[in-house]
């Protein structure tokens, strides 16, 4: 049985959220890509304006996203995506356990 059909949209978008940690623990890269292709899917076919939001905000290069849609003989458009969203979040974790961002000085956050 599909885990991602268990789960809500919410805890379902968290590939696509900043709080990747909580989306990729303890999964093999194997198992996220799978979760990537099934939700990918999903919106593919009935929220495409949804997931190009998601893929804009998750800054997944344009120019990539274009040849994916344009050549999809090479592979699955649902496969190449989600490839292309796992790259993404990957460098974005390596980033964000790289770069210690300080804390905000009080009166700034909003």
């Amino acid at each position: 049985m599909d885990k991602s059909k268990n789960l809500s949209v919410n805890e379902k978008d968290l590939m696509f959220s900043n709080q990747l940690d909580l989306f990729f623990t303890n999964k093999k890269e194997s198992e996220l890509l799978l979760e990537i292709q099934n939700r990918v899917h999903e919106l593919l076919e009935h929220d495409p304006a949804l997931l190009f939001s998601y893929l804009y905000r998750l800054d997944i290069d344009e120019e990539k996203l274009q040849h994916i849609l344009r050549n999809p003989q090479q592979s699955s458009i649902v496969e190449s995506i989600a490839q292309e969203i796992l790259s993404r979040q990957m460098i974005r974790l390596k980033h964000k356990k790289e770069i210690i961002v300080p804390p905000i000085d009080q009166g700034w956050e909003w």
